[in-house]
């Protein structure tokens, strides 16, 4: 990896900002549903209140498994649809010479970078909602 990828990575991600808005506002909201799954089974709130109710823990932490497993789902999902929308632009990379994994570190920079991104600002409104 040198500095020609990571600028090929800004720049993909400046010139399909459209094409990007899904991918972070879905892994924008996913941080901010889990973080605030799991700030609630670390709140003291409810762990008064499963000392009465039993159930009700099994039922956080069946929410919490169940949002990450949809959480994996719609990212591959989402990861799928880019890479499908992106075959000509992977093409002509292809034609100007570009090998297999020079694209694929590109690819993988720039869902790196809008991830860290969007887990930043995830955790950021997660930590306000918590705290509410």
């Amino acid at each position: 990896m040198n500095s020609l990828h990571i600028k090929l990575a800004i720049q993909n991600l400046k010139h399909r900002k459209k094409e990007y808005l899904l991918f972070f506002l879905t892994s924008f909201f996913t941080v901010v549903l889990l973080y605030s799954i799991f700030s609630l089974i670390d709140s003291e709130v409810l762990f008064q209140l499963t000392e009465h109710m039993s159930r009700l823990n099994l039922f956080v932490y069946l929410l919490a498994f169940i949002s990450v497993i949809a959480s994996c789902f719609i990212f591959t999902y989402i990861i799928n649809f880019m890479v499908d929308c992106r075959k000509n632009e992977f093409a002509i990379y292809l034609l100007l010479g570009m090998k297999q994994k020079q694209i694929s570190i590109i690819f993988i920079l720039e869902n790196i970078l809008l991830g860290f991104i969007s887990l930043f600002l995830g955790v950021l409104v997660g930590t306000l909602f918590s705290s509410v």
